[in-house]
């Protein structure tokens, strides 16, 4: 019988060990470490070892080969791990490269582990985001699953199977789960869902949701891969590989824009209850509506509007733990001095990551990526730009942010009234000192 692990550590490093037990501690991850891969080799053979997050060091080593075989001996006996490498200081990226193409799925300096919020990104998104939600409409009455389906229950914090891979959606089954309303999907079946969503019925409001929701739960699915991507230094050494990443940011996208134009309602493909073992970011949420405001505004480019929306706050994975933890729970406001000045920076951060990894962003994606928090008051960051000089599109993604963040369903709820939350939203004094009043009008245009 298999052990099954959240984390698994590899490492004689005390230092590391001692910060990474503090963390899986604080995370509630089951941990397990050894010292050495023999060690590591000896317990697969007592006892097969299955862990969803496998992290691997050699903080003395200056060379690729020491660290590179225990990638290897990792990713052989646990083929279907996370498996991340921490280095003592940034190795070349031809030998980083090498470790990465022996099994490694990314590459992280001790630094980076002990000093800022990479690590609890990646590891919520690999340990906790098994479970991606879906709605009853994303199904259909007397066709055949190709996937578990799941149900969370709230009070015992599990997911319990309510369909399984095979099952016919009989009538009365089908209307028992509409009953129950929402469901969940594990991560790993993103591709079969999708697959399923396209032999479905065409010709219905419903089918025209369902399709929307398959490309924005796409959309979900590859912003994870592409933040770890973009912030790996081991990554993108030419601007092919730079320009092959932004590509398929550009194709989810545009697929997701051209579904988003036949939907009335978006709030009802991307909401979803907010339960604790979930933490799928908001940014694809966000992207999702600028790109419909910008559709409904007849931006000229809403491709451009995504775009600066999905790369406008990568930088935050760099910032330390105890700042996103005030800025999830007291705001802005709460940051010390010196936090604050650092968060302050984050867009500009954000586009350097970017053009670090050579990825070709456009001028206009540039300034809007830039201005996504500034104000029309002159209180925004990162340079207390005056109206004028906002592009109009970056109020559209610092909108959309604002409109996500206060229409969340939060747990144990099921519903909120929209239309009472629009009017408060748009009435608010920070409303229209946020914005120039040209586009608080178009907003209330759209919500009227």
């Amino acid at each position: 019988m298999k052990g099954l692990l959240d984390f698994a550590l590899i490492s004689s490093d005390k230092k590391l060990i001692a910060s990474i037990e503090g963390f899986c501690h604080k995370s509630n991850y089951m941990l397990i470490s050894w010292n050495n891969e023999s060690a590591f080799l000896d317990a697969q053979e007592a006892e097969a070892i299955e862990a969803k997050f496998i992290m691997v060091s050699d903080l003395d080593s200056t060379t690729k080969d020491s660290l590179a075989q225990k990638v290897q001996v990792a990713s052989q006996m646990c083929p279907n791990s996370f498996i991340c490498c921490v280095v003592g200081q940034k190795m070349p990226k031809e030998e980083a490269s090498f470790v990465i193409k022996s099994g490694a799925d990314v590459m992280m300096t001790i630094d980076e582990v002990t000093t800022t919020s990479k690590l609890e990104y990646i590891c919520n998104n690999v340990i906790r985001s098994d479970y991606i939600p879906i709605k009853t409409s994303d199904l259909e009455q007397d066709k055949e699953l190709t996937f578990n389906v799941y149900y969370y229950v709230g009070q015992r914090n599990k997911f319990l199977i309510c369909g399984h891979d095979g099952l016919v959606l009989s009538a009365d089954k089908f209307e028992k789960m509409k009953k129950l309303g929402e469901f969940y999907i594990k991560r790993s079946d993103v591709d079969k869902f999708n697959t399923y969503v396209k032999t479905l019925s065409y010709n219905s409001e419903t089918a025209v949701e369902r399709r929307c929701r398959s490309e924005y739960l796409s959309l979900c699915w590859s912003y994870t891969e592409f933040i770890i991507l973009l912030t790996d230094y081991s990554r993108f050494n030419s601007f092919t590989e730079g320009k092959a990443l932004l590509d398929k940011c550009k194709t989810f996208s545009n697929r997701l824009i051209s579904s988003m134009a036949a939907v009335n309602d978006l709030w009802k493909i991307i909401n979803q209850r907010v339960i604790n073992i979930s933490s799928l970011d908001n940014i694809p949420a966000v992207t999702a509506y600028a790109g419909l405001f910008a559709l409904q505004m007849e931006i000229e480019n809403v491709e451009d509007v995504m775009l600066a929306a999905l790369l406008s706050d990568i930088s935050l994975i760099f910032q330390p733990p105890e700042t996103i933890i005030k800025l999830k729970t007291t705001g802005v406001e709460k940051l010390s001095a010196e936090e604050q000045a650092r968060y302050k920076e984050h867009p500009v951060n954000s586009l350097k990551i970017a053009l670090d990894r050579k990825v070709p962003i456009n001028n206009n994606i540039r300034e809007i990526l830039l201005c996504t928090h500034e104000r029309a008051d002159g209180n925004g960051f990162p340079k207390k730009r005056l109206s004028d000089k906002i592009p109009y599109e970056a109020y559209i993604v610092q909108f959309a942010e604002e409109y996500h963040k206060n229409s969340m369903l939060k747990e144990g709820t099921t519903s909120i009234n929209l239309q009472e939350y629009n009017k408060i939203l748009m009435d608010s004094p920070d409303t229209m000192s946020r914005y120039k009043p040209t586009f608080v009008n178009n907003i209330k245009k759209l919500f009227t």
